[in-house]
């Protein structure tokens, strides 16, 4: 998002240089920020801090802030084209964005004609970088201090973890040997919703779940009902002779997709490709 463009004064760029960093902005023709260039460049951009995200001209060479601005532009785009896309689709409508980081998806809805868009965030701090967008932008955006869970579809007001949630993931460390074998999936099955709700395993496995697609159900032989003269003209195929049981989602894991039999685990072969050699392999 090309900030120029409402002729910033000097507090609002120094505000949005100190709030604005993970999304692309271009604030001056000397200052730009955004996550592109460490996606592309980083060795590991996982270690990369929120300051990394802000670019300097006159702090950089010249080939560095070249490659940052051209990596950012191409992400920049691609938000606005997704933003367009809703925007398009609900012309008049509002747009909350969970998780929303510094707030370019709720205040390019709102320039695109959405209305009574927000941004939601755990993260307190994400609320001034969205004061400073509107006050540049002449949006108003409103922001919500709020932590999503996919389990509840409810939210919550953003906290650290607590004794309580210490507690909740220390019962994984539980020795099992100590639970009788009859009880230990439902040990895990009690306690509070933080420790499963934001396993992207359990987010997937509801996915699918919802649709009535299996992952790893439990199978219970059975016959097949009889079809009447409303599915003979139709069409609607005989059901599976059996009952599927679905899988308490919170208990999905990675290696339940891996031994399902409805799905296919699809690698990129690299070492195919690459004609890959172990010997040429330097251990550490």
């Amino acid at each position: 998002m090309d900030l120029r463009q409402y002729s910033p004064s000097r507090p609002q760029v120094l505000a949005a240089t100190a709030t604005l960093n993970y999304q692309p902005f271009i604030i001056t023709d000397d200052v730009q920020t955004g996550v592109a260039y460490s996606w592309l460049y980083s060795p590991d951009p996982r270690d990369d801090r929120f300051w990394k995200f802000v670019f300097r001209r006159d702090r950089l060479p010249a080939d560095i802030w070249e490659k940052a601005a051209d990596a950012n532009a191409r992400l920049s785009a691609m938000y606005d084209d997704f933003v367009a896309e809703i925007a398009r689709h609900y012309p008049g409508g509002s747009l909350l964005d969970v998780a929303c980081n510094n707030g370019y998806f709720p205040v390019r809805a709102e320039q695109l004609g959405m209305r009574g868009c927000a941004g939601m965030d755990r993260r307190p701090q994400h609320w001034a970088s969205i004061k400073v967008l509107n006050s540049i932008s002449g949006t108003s955006v409103k922001f919500l201090n709020r932590a999503y869970s996919p389990i509840t579809h409810g939210a919550r007001v953003g906290r650290r973890y607590d004794v309580d949630n210490v507690l909740e993931l220390a019962r994984y460390f539980f020795p099992m040997t100590l639970i009788p074998r009859r009880l230990r999936r439902r040990a895990l099955e009690k306690g509070g919703d933080l420790t499963t709700d934001v396993i992207c395993s359990s987010i997937i496995g509801r996915a699918f779940q919802n649709v009535g697609f299996p992952i790893l159900p439990a199978v219970e032989p059975a016959a097949s009902p009889p079809q009447g003269w409303r599915d003979w003209l139709r069409r609607r195929k005989q059901p599976y002779p059996a009952v599927f049981h679905r899988q308490v989602e919170t208990l999905i894991t990675p290696r339940d997709f891996d031994l399902s039999p409805y799905f296919d685990v699809v690698k990129f072969n690299g070492i195919e490709m690459a004609e890959f050699d172990y010997r040429r392999i330097r251990w550490a």
